[in-house]
């Protein structure tokens, strides 16, 4: 379709381009709500000197508790339905605690002192470990 200004022809949107529009605007919602809106079965797995100590599912969680790990510098985290924090830690340097909230597939929280690692995974993963491109 064209458009007539000051005699010139100006080709306006056309009826596919249109449709082109909506087809990626369309696309667009669906790949934001797969990202964002991605509600999995997680599992917390607690590991210390390279053992597993704790293992929960996420979805048996129906009241938000602490689980204290103890050893020579002890943590302690705090379960709930849609994540794990570490919320105190002995160690010095407490980057532990500013891994804050993990609440995704993949994250985990490490204290080098207390040779501790929390991880949050798939419980359809089985331990098997792509990375985000593969997904």
């Amino acid at each position: 379709m064209y458009t007539n200004i000051n005699n010139r022809k100006i080709k306006t949107f056309t009826f596919a381009d249109i449709i082109l529009a909506i087809a990626v605007l369309i696309a667009s919602v669906f790949l934001m709500m797969s990202l964002f809106h991605s509600k999995s079965n997680l599992r917390v797995t607690v590991n210390k000197d390279g053992k597993e100590v704790y293992s929960i599912n996420l979805q048996d969680v129906s009241k938000s508790f602490e689980y204290k790990i103890d050893g020579d510098i002890s943590l302690s985290l705090l379960v709930e339905y849609d994540g794990v924090t570490v919320i105190e830690s002995e160690c010095k340097d407490k980057i532990c605690q500013s891994a804050g909230k993990l609440t995704k597939s993949g994250q985990v929280a490490v204290c080098l002192p207390a040779k501790v690692t929390v991880k949050l995974d798939d419980v359809g993963d089985n331990h098997i470990s792509i990375d985000g491109v593969a997904r």
